[in-house]
């Protein structure tokens, strides 16, 4: 399974787990979960698709903010 197919899991388990996830333990599920560390472009990826699909507890993350991951997202793709 490639790191696209991997997220794409992650926010399908999310959906049919939780329903929800908190932004500052992503990072630590995802690598528990595929016993790998996700890379930073990877991460980002999965937060902003976390975000689109309303999979973030925004009321319990730490970045709140509407589109926060997705614009960063979208400004990490900007820069290259």
């Amino acid at each position: 399974m490639n790191s696209q197919e991997r997220i794409v899991d992650f926010c399908t388990k999310v959906k049919k787990g939780l329903g929800t996830i908190v932004d500052t333990i992503v990072k630590t599920e995802y690598e528990r979960v595929y016993e790998s560390q996700i890379e930073s472009k990877d991460l980002a990826s999965l937060l902003a698709l976390l975000e689109k699909h309303n999979l973030l507890d925004k009321k319990r993350g730490v970045n709140n903010a509407p589109h926060f991951y997705q614009n960063m997202y979208r400004k990490i793709n900007e820069s290259k």
